[in-house]
């Protein structure tokens, strides 16, 4: 095997791919809400791509949108604002 040094391992890939992280750089919710409504498919689907959200597993989606009351099947385009909040 191989190790690669980088002097910035967060502007390379795979690194650089990741998504905003979940826990530390949410960002702020509108400009959440647009970025959900931007995509295509389901919430639940959005919430588990690593290149939109990094960290997000299955089980704290599935508890993020029950605590929302949010059917996971939901198209992110066809959110309200009130389910975004």
């Amino acid at each position: 095997e191989r190790v690669r040094l980088s002097e910035d391992p967060t502007s390379e890939p795979p690194i650089s791919a990741l998504g905003f992280d979940a826990l530390n750089e949410v960002p702020p919710l509108n400009d959440f809400g647009g970025m959900l409504r931007e995509r295509q498919g389901c919430v639940k689907g959005a919430l588990l791509d690593q290149t939109f959200s990094a960290g997000v597993g299955n089980w704290i989606a599935d508890e993020v949108l029950y605590l929302a009351r949010v059917h996971p099947q939901a198209l992110c385009s066809q959110l309200s604002e009130n389910q975004l909040r």
